[in-house]
């Protein structure tokens, strides 16, 4: 009977870590892809959208951002070391978990009809206990390590995977549900302030901006979060096990 000896099963975790990561950039890059994919063929459809004011800057906005998601995400997965592996680990499952929360308010907002304060209240703590729980993930990543550099990834890592399942729905809703969306615009002040003429073309552009604000305000929030949590995980990181500050 063969017994593992510690540079087998140290080969043996490196070799899954590295076979996770693997998979968890293909994963990444297809999930940008398909927005991107979701974004061309929603405007496909919908050729008259190019004739509305700022048609260009809606399309352009989202696209670019998730272009620069992949580049910062790509440069967390092939760059980071060994032991930034854990960081990406409790960042992943985070993200996932907030991820799941936001689609589901999402899903929520789009096709329930529920009285305004439930829904409100609903909606805050959807958000809000997102961002606490990026907090979370660089407290726990920033123990782990020892260092307030891979707390801080492991928060901003979980938000983006929370935004790009989120938008991932919203930008699949522009084929399947397109209808409903442009039913909740209809007494939308935006839409009734705009020069826009048809409020289907409007629920695709407000679709687009909702996609780009939360691409842009998630990583803000959790970098806030994250230094945060970070703190307080480094202060608390067992002096015994400690790794060199990264």
């Amino acid at each position: 009977m063969l017994v593992p000896t510690p540079s087998s099963t140290s080969a043996a975790r490196e070799t899954h870590q590295q076979n996770t990561r693997r998979w968890l950039r293909l994963a990444f890059v297809i999930t940008i892809i398909v927005n991107w994919c979701l974004i061309g063929l929603r405007l496909l459809l919908s050729p008259a959208f190019f004739s509305q004011p700022n048609d260009l800057g809606y399309i352009l906005e989202p696209v670019l951002s998730l272009a620069v998601y992949a580049a910062v995400g790509l440069a967390f997965l092939l760059s980071l070391p060994a032991a930034g592996q854990s960081a990406l680990t409790i960042g992943t499952r985070v993200g996932l978990l907030t991820g799941v929360l936001w689609v589901i308010n999402h899903a929520k907002e789009t096709f329930a009809t529920l009285p305004s304060l439930p829904a409100t209240l609903i909606s805050i703590s959807a958000f809000l206990g997102a961002f606490v729980l990026w907090g979370v993930a660089g407290f726990l990543a920033a123990r782990q390590t020892c260092s307030l550099r891979y707390g801080l990834i492991a928060a901003l890592w979980s938000a983006m995977l929370t935004v790009l399942l989120t938008i991932t729905f919203g930008f699949l809703l522009l084929l399947v549900a397109l209808p409903q969306l442009a039913f909740l615009e209809h007494n939308d002040p935006d839409f009734l302030r705009s020069h826009w003429n048809n409020v289907t073309l409007f629920a695709i552009a407000n679709t687009l901006d909702a996609g780009f604000s939360h691409l842009l305000e998630a990583p803000i929030i959790a970098v806030v979060f994250g230094i945060v949590g970070s703190l307080f995980g480094r202060l608390i990181a067992p002096k015994a096990t400690a790794a060199p500050e990264a």
